[in-house]
């Protein structure tokens, strides 16, 4: 979890229904100028699991506490997982409460977080110790 260059560590696991993911997003590289060193805290409120087949979640920012920070931006996202001729297709939908709060997250990089963390996936994926 985390675009390239932010290493996650989780304070709190749960990923049940009506569980709790609490982690900490750290960048630890140098070439990424101002970001280097900080962290970005957040939360995630399991809402469904349907294994293997989906779940979905509400996620939020928040400090180490865990406390939701109700100034930024939440997301509600939804991750699916299809058999598409022998193969899992991933499909992702994420849901915001407005325009101004879509347009923040696009300003924080969201798009380019969360490409890079699919490109992160996909090389666990081609491990072969994986499969």
């Amino acid at each position: 979890w985390g675009p390239e260059g932010w290493e996650t560590t989780t304070k709190e696991f749960n990923f049940t229904a009506g569980g709790k993911i609490h982690y900490c997003m750290k960048c630890i590289d140098e070439n990424q100028g101002e970001w280097f060193g900080k962290e970005s805290w957040g939360v995630m409120l399991i809402e469904e699991v349907d294994e293997p087949r989906m779940f979905s979640a509400k996620d939020y920012f928040c400090g180490p506490d865990g406390v939701i920070n109700d100034d930024m931006p939440s997301q509600k996202f939804t991750v699916e997982l299809a058999n598409e001729n022998g193969k899992t297709k991933l499909i992702t939908r994420s849901v915001v409460d407005s325009v101004e709060q879509l347009e923040e997250l696009i300003k924080m990089g969201m798009v380019e977080g969360f490409s890079s963390q699919l490109n992160k996936l996909e090389v666990l994926l081609a491990n072969d110790e994986i499969k």
